[in-house]
């Protein structure tokens, strides 16, 4: 599953609550002595953010900047739209300059942790993510983009600190991929009971998620629960109809189980449906020969 899905992205509310900051607006009324049209270009860049209109945007921010290179909400804006654009060096570059100017706006912070996230610099990303939390206390999208950034890095129990941390926070927090990877820390712990009760809610929030199904399994089958186990595996095979795992996973508990016909007749159904599946084409010479 892609890793950028983990990621919680900074919402456009966050820009907008820093764009209404108090010391900022006194500090955009100091810019108009500057450049009388500045508030007014603001305010379109603002406008065209909310609608997602990215390239409108960054044309503006450039147009404000090359005036006051030094505007900070319109660096913390433009930051913004080139990470959105995928341009992660340039916004963290820009995030710099901007923090240069005032140390003291958590948004920023959070959004160059973002950059740095999809960019796989898991350390850096987690130290802006904290730079974020000491600003912000509550935010729970930086918890879980923090935890997130932990379970890349194999530190399962910071990131499962921190995902619990988001649903203490906010208990409603329905967001599927903090239910996966939560189960996943788990799992990767070897903790398979709560990893199964973290699996069953993300399938509850997304019920066409086959490899939730698939997870759920997993864990079944290593809690003994095999019953459970092929019959999680069976509604996979159901849900996930395009993709070959499901019916190799039921191929592979038959082989755990010493049921070697069983699996023989498994793998030679997934190549039936899949016949580019090579790995069911391999099981099935190495397992004809017992």
């Amino acid at each position: 599953m892609d890793k950028d899905k983990q990621i919680q992205k900074v919402s456009k509310l966050s820009l907008e609550k820093l764009s209404e900051d108090s010391k900022l607006i006194k500090r955009g009324l100091r810019d108009l002595s500057i450049w009388p049209k500045i508030e007014d270009v603001f305010n379109k860049l603002k406008e065209k953010y909310q609608a997602d209109e990215i390239d409108e945007c960054i044309k503006l921010c450039l147009e404000i900047l090359e005036t006051n290179p030094n505007h900070f909400l319109t660096l913390s804006y433009y930051g913004c739209c080139l990470k959105r654009k995928g341009e992660y060096d340039k916004a963290i570059s820009t995030f710099n300059r901007a923090l240069e100017i005032d140390p003291n706006y958590y948004v920023v912070y959070y959004s160059r942790g973002v950059s740095y996230h999809y960019k796989g610099e898991y350390n850096k990303a987690i130290f802006d993510y904290s730079k974020a939390l000491e600003i912000e206390t509550n935010d729970p999208d930086i918890y879980n983009n923090r935890g997130a950034a932990y379970y890349q890095k194999g530190e399962y129990d910071k990131a499962i600190s921190d995902y619990s941390k988001v649903l203490e926070i906010d208990p409603n927090y329905n967001y599927f991929f903090l239910w996966k990877f939560r189960g996943d820390s788990y799992y990767k712990m070897g903790e398979y009971e709560k990893a199964l009760e973290d699996y069953k809610k993300s399938f509850a929030l997304d019920s066409t998620n086959g490899a939730a199904l698939d997870d759920m399994a997993q864990c079944s089958f290593l809690l003994g629960d095999f019953k459970g186990a092929y019959d999680y595996i069976d509604q996979a095979i159901q849900v996930e109809n395009e993709s070959d795992m499901p019916m190799i996973r039921k191929a592979q508990f038959f082989e755990y189980q010493k049921r070697i016909s069983e699996a023989v007749e498994q793998y030679k159904k997934t190549l039936n449906k899949f016949p580019n599946s090579d790995y069911a084409k391999k099981k099935i010479l190495e397992l004809s020969k017992y």
